[in-house]
């Protein structure tokens, strides 16, 4: 592999035209590159169940944890064993997550409640009749569990 220092770079610039060149991409290296993903902010089980209990009814326990990223999203079910999928959003102001969240959630409502597609999960209302659940610093939004089986986005067959 051919590797060739900044030092001798500029010492051959001359030889290729008379002028000293920057080698591709070098201006950014000293600016600050934005993260693809946001950090995950972390959530306790416990802080959700605690949520969880004061806003829904009947009482929906949390099973595990499916995935952790900007949203967190738990497998539940209630005292009935019916499953429920639970998003937990950590509240930030700043970057506008209570309206973000609220944007989605009526969004997958309105499609929910359209009869056209029968395979959307709605949100579950809370005890007050929301669709969102807000408990300090934590967003909570409760869906049906999804009927089938999960995607393997890695596999082939999912596309056909």
């Amino acid at each position: 592999m051919f590797s060739l220092s900044q030092k001798s770079f500029q010492k051959s610039a001359p030889a290729m035209g008379g002028r000293a060149m920057q080698r591709p991409g070098r201006s950014l290296l000293n600016k600050r590159i934005m993260p693809l993903f946001e950090p995950t902010i972390e959530i306790s089980l416990e802080k959700v169940q605690d949520a969880l209990d004061q806003h829904y009814f009947p009482r929906i326990l949390l099973q595990k944890r499916i995935k952790a990223s900007q949203n967190h999203t738990f497998e539940a079910v209630n005292e009935n064993g019916k499953k429920f999928a639970v998003r937990a959003t950590p509240l930030q102001p700043a970057k506008n997550t209570l309206k973000r969240v609220q944007n989605e959630v009526d969004f997958v409502s309105y499609l929910a409640n359209s009869r056209q597609l029968n395979y959307v999960c709605g949100p579950i209302q809370t005890k007050s009749g929301d669709m969102i659940a807000v408990e300090e610093n934590l967003i909570l939004v409760v869906s049906d569990w999804a009927k089938g089986e999960p995607i393997n986005f890695v596999a082939y067959e999912w596309l056909h």
